[in-house]
């Protein structure tokens, strides 16, 4: 028999259930979603609880975001649509301003196109190279 601590996390989260479990998915998507610093519709509201506490509210809100900014409907993952567009339009902003990394240290490589950019957003480590000039060996994703 397996112990729940010899279960990695990423299976512990697939075994519990979402807080939306058995409730109708019509709750989570309105006539409408609110507009961007207005006041949040009822529907929105009535959602947004469901989403409160729920266990897997971070992988939920991930998976969703891994869609555009124009694709962003509804309440998910404990965010209305408006956040995860202002969230969506921030991250891909931040990822387009190329820096120059620094030597040995960890930086977020943005590799693949926008609809898979959230599952193909990895860590890569930096290396030094001859002269001591940064360089990144990263596949891009296909």
């Amino acid at each position: 028999m397996i112990k729940f601590d010899q279960v990695s996390p990423r299976e512990r989260n697939a075994r519990r259930k979402p807080a939306c479990w058995g409730v109708e998915p019509e709750i989570f998507f309105g006539p409408a979603d609110s507009p961007p610093g207005k006041s949040l519709y009822p529907w929105e509201r009535r959602a947004l609880a469901v989403c409160a506490g729920c266990p897997v509210a971070a992988a939920c809100l991930a998976e969703a975001l891994v869609y555009p900014a124009a694709e962003q409907y509804g309440v998910v993952g404990g965010m209305t649509a408006g956040q995860r567009q202002a969230a969506v339009h921030v991250s891909r902003h931040k990822h387009s301003q190329v820096q120059r990394p620094q030597p040995g240290r960890e930086i977020l490589v943005h590799l693949g196109d926008e609809a898979s950019s959230a599952r193909s957003a990895r860590p890569v480590a930096m290396a030094t190279g001859r002269q001591g000039e940064p360089s990144v060996h990263a596949a891009k994703a296909g």
